[in-house]
């Protein structure tokens, strides 16, 4: 049997074995999120055209929308800066 213990500082804890015994000693393992939101790109400088939240993210910031970036991916690489001067020349 697990049981998840959540402690003041919001970190998560699970107990392994049989820690609802008192004679067992308690052994305790980190409980790890398993569906983060998506926000932003995954690397900062790379831009990934195949993932729906980085789509998003780099149109929002180019002010563009999905096909002009994936064209823009295309032409010039996965380069942040190049796509955007690539997109700037464009307008």
């Amino acid at each position: 049997m697990h049981r998840t213990d959540i402690l003041g500082s919001g970190e998560m804890l699970q107990c392994i074995g049989h820690c609802h015994r008192r004679s067992a000693p308690l052994q305790r393992r980190k409980v790890v999120p398993k569906d983060k939101p998506k926000r932003g790109p995954y690397a900062n400088e790379r831009v990934n055209p195949h993932e729906p939240h980085e789509i998003k993210y780099w149109t929002k910031k180019f002010n563009c929308t999905d096909m002009q970036l994936k064209h823009a991916v295309r032409a010039v690489g996965t380069s942040a800066d190049a796509v955007r001067h690539f997109l700037q020349g464009k307008k």
